[in-house]
């Protein structure tokens, strides 16, 4: 089981009684992963019963689609200068996707890049990110004695903070 942080206290006397609490919280959650694996298993059962049925459907559907789409553009002049066509049952339409840049094939993107920082384009077509490197910043303070007082200089700060937390060992069998 995970490592869990806690957020409200309970008295305790002894470490007897800690012992005690962690088996009882591992009774606890075998009982309550019990209950979900036998949720989760009708949940499946109900999930396969519904795509059984909807599964031919959506088939259907699609081949409707596809009959449709082909006759549309088969007929493309019938929508004159419009991108649409009201029918009295609906209406077919063909839209433009926004614009996108994509690779050619073949070529990665590293590829590609390589081509236009050596290109007349470099300057109009890449463009530099500027961004705080965060793990520096974490070796310095680890490394650097008076790091604090160096990062508040330029407005930073490393924080930690220190939570409690448990970790149950036994797997107990819910009855």
């Amino acid at each position: 089981m995970a490592r869990k942080r806690v957020k409200s206290s309970r008295d305790f006397g002894s470490w007897e009684e800690i012992n005690e609490a962690l088996r009882h919280i591992a009774e606890i959650n075998a009982a309550v992963s019990a209950r979900v694996a036998v949720y989760n298993e009708e949940e499946a059962k109900r999930r396969k019963r519904v795509d059984d049925f909807c599964n031919p459907l959506r088939d259907k559907i699609e081949e409707i689609e596809n009959g449709m789409q082909a006759f549309c553009i088969a007929n493309r002049p019938d929508f004159g200068d419009k991108k649409s066509k009201e029918l009295p049952n609906g209406r077919v339409d063909f839209r433009k996707s926004p614009p996108k840049v994509t690779k050619q094939k073949g070529f990665t993107w590293a590829v590609v890049l390589d081509f236009i920082r050596n290109s007349k384009y470099a300057k109009q077509f890449l463009r530099m990110k500027e961004e705080l490197n965060k793990d520096a910043v974490l070796a310095y303070y680890a490394g650097t004695e008076g790091a604090s007082e160096h990062l508040a200089e330029v407005y930073l700060r490393v924080e930690q903070d220190e939570t409690f937390g448990y970790e149950t060992y036994t797997a107990v069998e819910a009855q």
